[in-house]
């Protein structure tokens, strides 16, 4: 059921120009790691022996130089890499405070199991009141179809159901998919209902099915609006005088892999 419509696995409003502030900074930083470190070791095995020869009295400056090699790593990680990491983050925060826009969040999706079956239901019971499930009902559910949560850093902002296809009675396939995803009403319109789908719609693929469908309560025109949006089209509506109505569509363009 798509009521309201909301992963990926990177901050939700991260533009593409965003996602690696510091690369140059960690280049500079890992040549003057790695490069002397190599040119001396290089020196050292294809020319010990005349370098051997010539260091003489320095000798004991060689063995000096091999022991600290290991240390040079760590030790440009926290003068340059943490350091540029810290700047970086310093810049967004700053640059967040003088814009307006809100830092970067993760959007995440995972499993709902066990205790987290309580948060499934209540998002479920919060977004469609009319077609809540019991705890009976959550659980039985939660054998046969994939429940998920999803979040924004550690905030609880979604629910969603997948529900492989089926076989008939006479063992046919029946290749029908259903994606359900619901968003809290307080996080709507920031673009996690569009993520959310675009996460579940690569699972229900995964199951080859033959057609993949969403159910909107009938009186949700926002979740109408957005399952059209994102390619559904109506194909039933529930009986009239079965409670709740709801409206049956399915994903016009082929179900196939992106």
């Amino acid at each position: 059921m798509i009521e309201g419509i909301g992963t990926s696995f990177v901050p939700a409003d991260a533009d593409a120009e965003e996602c690696s502030p510091m690369d140059w900074d960690l280049a500079r930083t890992y040549t003057l790691v790695f490069a002397p470190t190599a040119v001396a070791l290089v020196d050292m095995f294809r020319f010990r022996s005349r370098t051997w020869r010539r260091a003489g009295e320095r000798r004991p400056l060689w063995f000096v130089l091999v022991l600290l090699a290991p240390w040079l790593g760590p030790g440009f990680y926290f003068t340059g890499a943490r350091r540029a990491l810290r700047q970086a983050v310093v810049g967004q925060r700053a640059e967040a405070a003088a814009t307006g826009r809100p830092p970067r969040r993760e959007f995440r999706v995972v499993l709902a199991e066990g205790e987290q079956l309580d948060d499934w239901r209540s998002v479920h019971a919060t977004v469609a009141p009319a077609a809540a499930p019991s705890p009976e009902e959550v659980a039985d559910q939660a054998e046969r179809d994939r429940l998920t949560l999803a979040y924004l850093d550690d905030e609880l902002v979604g629910c969603a159901t997948v529900r492989p296809p089926e076989w008939d009675d006479e063992g046919n396939f029946l290749g029908i998919a259903t994606v359900v995803v619901r968003i809290l009403p307080d996080h709507r319109r920031r673009g996690l209902g569009t993520a959310y789908l675009d996460v579940e719609l690569a699972v229900a693929r995964g199951y080859a099915p033959r057609r993949i469908e969403t159910v909107v309560l009938a009186g949700d025109d926002a979740g109408l609006a957005f399952a059209a949006a994102h390619g559904f089209e109506e194909h039933e509506r529930s009986t009239p005088g079965v409670e709740p109505a709801v409206v049956h569509l399915h994903l016009a363009a082929a179900p196939g892999p992106d």
